[in-house]
């Protein structure tokens, strides 16, 4: 499952966190996941984990992305150290963390899906 983790109890999801939704690929599920879904903190940060090693996460978002990058030391609000880890900061949004061994794939939502 892939989870956004709230620092004060950091093996559940937080609290407006949804069960990604999975999409079919070349015979293997990749989770979608919509960046409203996911609750910042009051620094407008996020941290995206892969808990199920799924490699490959579609962002579903219509936000452009101002940028994009490697982060070289940083540790969140909420004490996450995201050293090492890529990120995608949103216009008029927040700045997204991901693990460096994820493949995230950015795409505009199709529709109204809801999980």
């Amino acid at each position: 499952m892939i989870q956004q983790r709230d620092s004060r109890t950091p093996q559940t999801a937080g609290p407006a966190a949804r069960p990604a939704q999975e999409a079919e690929g070349d015979g293997a599920t990749i989770p979608v996941v919509r960046l409203e879904w996911l609750v910042p903190d009051r620094r407008g940060e996020i941290v995206l984990y892969d808990d199920s090693h799924a490699g490959t996460i579609l962002l579903e978002s219509r936000r452009p992305v101002l940028e994009r990058g490697r982060v070289r030391q940083h540790r969140t609000l909420g004490g996450d150290d995201v050293s090492g880890w890529n990120f995608l900061r949103f216009a008029d949004g927040p700045t997204l963390y991901y693990p460096p061994e994820v493949t995230l794939t950015l795409v505009e939502p199709e529709g109204d899906r809801r999980p």
